[in-house]
């Protein structure tokens, strides 16, 4: 690997690793720091030119995507009137689907080196477990400890007293659970993207020591989140995407790992009088109600049920978001214009613009038909370009994608899954030899010998 490969493969993984790690911090009121970081990397990259047909199909997937956000932002303003506000969304999707369209097309001409990217990927995805297992063990042994590191983070990043208080606080008092937050807001949000985290350290061989350290506390993580999704993902990425070679042996001793830690965590956590629930008690509480309420959980409820009925009605009231969507930000931009007494009888009135916490109907809901087909496409071009070895990779991301809202309605998390999928489809379309690595013997596992079809 020549010297500028390897630095493009650092600017590539640079705004990963900032959107994964780093506090939300915005820049001047404008741009966040990841944002930044994505504008470098772009520039430094550019496009390569690609020649294969096949290939093509996923750039031209990207493309329908950058014209769905660019209809719907125009739908968005003339729904609610708010040009600065959406021109600001609009411009943060825009940039993580170049974005995107960039690192595949770098992999794809080998100008990058897709395992220095992931490895650098897992590195932050070993920074950000390290930091919500950290955080959950300070909340539950040290509370004080913990309220000031989570507050700092959040005062970081842009966040109110109020909010820490009332949102976060008040749910650790009243519940007694404590969910690992990570460098997010909000607990579901940091489950899933902690889990598409791990996933990156399985798409190509990297060394198992930092894959380990990076599954462990990350499966930490994730089960202190309390997300069932992630933790419904984490299995899936242990089962499926673990290398096939020494599979049993590498899976056990993961999961070896994984319990001696979260057995150790909950005994310390039981220690703690700290008024909330040990890491064992918060995670049966969970599963009980998942057991017991079954389909009838509000969580499956607002998200596959009511979500999809208002999704659904709305649409057949206002048929044109089924074309061109509603936009992204409409609705806050609403809420400021109106108020809030005015803006929840008006949503109220309009069965909340259809909004539904899918990100598959989501998409829909907020960039219209284009943006649903965009999406779709993506998926349909990985899987027809890498075949049933892609499937786990593309079953953790639509995963993700239909569990709640936030891989599509939060910029940097659609930045963060469309950027794994960039480099699924990338190494989808490589040949086994061009992937630095392979000629020294190491033996492609899994759905890693993606190209081998």
């Amino acid at each position: 690997m020549t010297k500028n490969i390897k630095n493009r493969s650092v600017v590539a993984a640079l705004p990963i690793m900032v959107c994964l790690t780093l506090p939300l911090v915005q820049v001047a009121n404008i741009a966040y720091l990841y944002d930044l970081a994505m504008l470098f990397s772009v520039l430094r990259l550019g496009f390569p030119r690609i020649r294969d047909a096949r290939d093509k199909q996923f750039v031209v997937s990207i493309v329908i995507l950058l014209a769905a956000v660019a209809v719907g932002t125009v739908s968005g303003i003339l729904r609610a009137g708010d040009l600065v506000r959406q021109s600001q969304y609009a411009i943060q999707y825009f940039a993580a689907i170049i974005f995107a369209l960039s690192l595949y097309l770098n992999i794809l001409s080998g100008r990058v080196d897709s395992r220095t990217i992931v490895r650098l990927v897992s590195i932050a995805a070993m920074v950000l477990g390290a930091f919500a297992v950290l955080h959950y063990f300070l909340m539950t042994m040290s509370r004080p400890v913990g309220e000031a590191l989570y507050l700092a983070y959040l005062k970081i990043a842009g966040f109110s007293d109020h909010f820490f208080t009332e949102r976060y606080l008040r749910a650790v008092d009243l519940t007694g659970v404590v969910r690992a937050t990570g460098t997010w807001d909000v607990a579901t949000t940091f489950g899933g993207i902690m889990s598409l985290a791990i996933a990156w350290s399985y798409l190509v061989p990297i060394s198992p020591r930092l894959r380990l350290v990076v599954s462990v506390l990350g499966a930490i993580a994730i089960l202190a989140s309390n997300s069932r999704h992630a933790w419904v993902i984490l299995f899936i990425i242990f089962v499926l995407m673990v290398p096939a070679q020494n599979r049993l042996r590498r899976l056990l001793f993961s999961i070896v790992c994984v319990i001696g830690l979260v057995v150790s965590v909950n005994v310390l956590s039981s220690q703690s009088d700290a008024g909330t629930l040990n890491l064992f008690d918060q995670m049966g509480e969970r599963f009980s109600r998942t057991f017991e309420q079954g389909l009838a959980d509000s969580s499956i409820q607002l998200r596959y049920v009511d979500g999809t009925l208002r999704f659904l009605t709305y649409s057949i009231r206002d048929p044109s978001v089924l074309l061109f969507g509603i936009g992204v930000g409409t609705d806050k931009a609403l809420f400021e214009s109106m108020g809030a007494f005015e803006y929840a009888a008006y949503t109220l009135k309009n069965d909340h613009f259809g909004f539904v916490s899918n990100g598959w109907l989501l998409i829909w809901r907020n960039w219209g038909v284009l943006g649903f087909l965009g999406l779709v496409g993506i998926f349909w071009s990985i899987s027809r370009t890498g075949g049933a070895k892609v499937f786990p990779a593309l079953l953790v991301a639509g995963l993700i994608v239909a569990a709640d809202n936030y891989a599509v309605h939060v910029a940097r998390c659609f930045f963060l899954v469309l950027a794994y999928l960039a480099m699924v489809a990338g190494l989808a379309g490589l040949s086994p030899t061009s992937v630095p690595g392979y000629r020294r013997g190491i033996k492609f596992m899994n759905f890693q010998r993606i190209a081998s079809n």
